[in-house]
C-alpha cells in the first residue's frame, strides 16, 4: 500500500481532466508498483531525486518522500515544451507552466 500526494501544478492538471480520465489516472497510480521503478527513470535536481513514469500521453514526475509516500510534482503532456525544459535541466519556472496558455492548450489537445 502506498500514498500519493499532488503538488499544486499536478493537482491543477489533474482537475482539468475529465472524470473518466481522472478515474483512469487514479487506477493507474493504484495499480502501479512504485517499488519496481527503473533506475533509468531517476534523476536528481538540487537535493531531490525525481522519477519519471508515463501514463497515456502524460509524463509524471514524482519523488519518494518516505518509504510509501510519493509526491507527484509535475504532470506534463508528453512532448510539451515544459516537459522538454524539465527533462533537459533548462530553466523551468512552475508559475510559468501554470500561467502559460500554451500549456493548457497542449493539455486540452492531449486529453482526447
Amino acid at each position: 500500500m502506498h500514498q500519493v500526494t499532488f503538488s499544486e501544478q499536478s493537482k491543477a492538471v489533474f482537475q482539468r481532466l475529465s472524470q473518466e480520465k481522472q478515474l483512469q489516472f487514479m487506477t493507474f497510480l493504484t495499480d502501479f508498483d512504485f517499488q519496481k521503478i527503473s533506475p533509468d527513470s531517476r534523476f536528481t535536481r538540487g537535493d531531490k531525486t525525481f522519477y519519471r513514469i508515463r501514463w497515456k500521453r502524460f509524463r509524471i514526475y514524482f519523488e519518494r518522500a518516505q518509504e510509501n509516500l510519493f509526491v507527484i510534482h509535475y504532470l506534463l503532456p508528453q512532448h510539451a515544451w515544459n516537459d522538454f525544459l524539465f527533462r533537459n535541466h533548462l530553466p523551468f519556472n512552475k508559475k510559468s507552466v501554470e500561467n502559460d496558455p500554451r500549456f493548457w492548450q497542449q493539455l486540452e489537445k492531449f486529453q482526447s
